[in-house]
């Protein structure tokens, strides 16, 4: 009711105050000479989704988010650390299990898929996605760039404060420490693997109404090749014995949530720019004789 009430006081200012012989006058139907100046826009369009604001939105947004859980994090949160905390009761047996049932198959499998967890496959896919947006010409490849950088330096900083909390050591030592700088509680490959998970789906992989049945399934069968290949980067922390079971969860659970929260964070920002671009923009400039006002709803 507030934006009506103030959409109609602009439409009348404009037409009720500034009649000039008679008329109102439009800044597009002056001619060149009649235009003395005209001034920018008073509410400027929103920015990009890639830029340096972006970066400083999502950033505030991934602070605060913490802050702001409902019950549906709450389960997750919950279910993450229970299934953690069965695999560290089993996570002796696992280990022993995983390291008499090794093949030079899956050991090449594991080496393959491990590419996901280097430190420059983030880097390298935001770098591929920021030079194809120069052929497409399109947003949204430099926003999964600006997704990809940020989800994997925020991940590896979530797994460093989880290491931080939960201090455990390599296989084969069992001691775990809290609040002890220099653990490994939290897999930082296993997180940086994760991270690039979420961008990727949300950019390229999330079904829309308007796709086909065909469309569909491949979007599906894409976003399984990619938790598939999160799931397996995991897996492979264990499989060459750099890390406990629930070390190697957990650090992929940071990854994928870094992402989440990430890909929320340019959703709200979507909407917020839908919201900017409805709103109506006015124009104001000076005349000979009188004021320019352009109302564009």
């Amino acid at each position: 009711m507030r934006r009506s009430m103030f959409r109609l006081f602009l439409l009348g200012f404009a037409v009720g105050c500034f009649y000039i012989n008679g008329t109102v006058a439009h800044a597009e139907d002056l001619p060149s000479s009649a235009a003395v100046e005209t001034a920018q826009p008073s509410n400027p369009p929103p920015p990009t989704p890639y830029g340096f604001q972006q970066m400083v939105f999502d950033l505030k947004y991934v602070l605060k988010r913490p802050f702001n859980l409902d019950r549906q994090d709450g389960l997750w949160i919950g279910e993450t650390f229970a299934v953690a905390g069965t695999l560290f009761a089993y996570r002796e047996n696992i280990r022993d299990r995983v390291l008499d049932h090794q093949s030079e198959d899956m050991t090449k499998l594991l080496d393959d898929v491990s590419i996901m967890s280097k430190g420059a496959f983030a880097p390298a896919l935001a770098l591929a996605a920021y030079g194809t947006s120069f052929l497409t010409e399109n947003d949204r490849e430099k926003e999964t760039a600006l997704l990809l950088i940020e989800s994997a330096v925020l991940s590896q900083v979530g797994a460093f404060i989880g290491q931080t909390v939960i201090a455990s050591e390599r296989p084969p030592d069992t001691s775990v420490q809290l609040f002890h700088i220099g653990g490994h509680g939290f897999s930082g490959d296993a997180a940086l693997a994760a991270s690039v998970v979420p961008p990727l789906r949300r950019q390229y992989l999330t079904v829309g109404t308007d796709d086909s049945t065909l469309t569909a399934v491949l979007k599906w069968a894409g976003t399984a090749l990619l938790y598939g290949g999160a799931a397996l980067a995991a897996y492979q922390r264990v499989y060459s014995d750099s890390h406990w079971a629930p070390d190697a969860f957990l650090g992929m659970m940071t990854g994928l949530a870094v992402g989440e929260v990430l890909c929320e964070a340019h959703d709200k920002a979507d909407r917020e720019r839908e919201e900017a671009l409805k709103r109506p923009r006015v124009t104001l400039g000076a005349m000979p004789g009188g004021l320019i006002v352009n109302v564009r709803f």
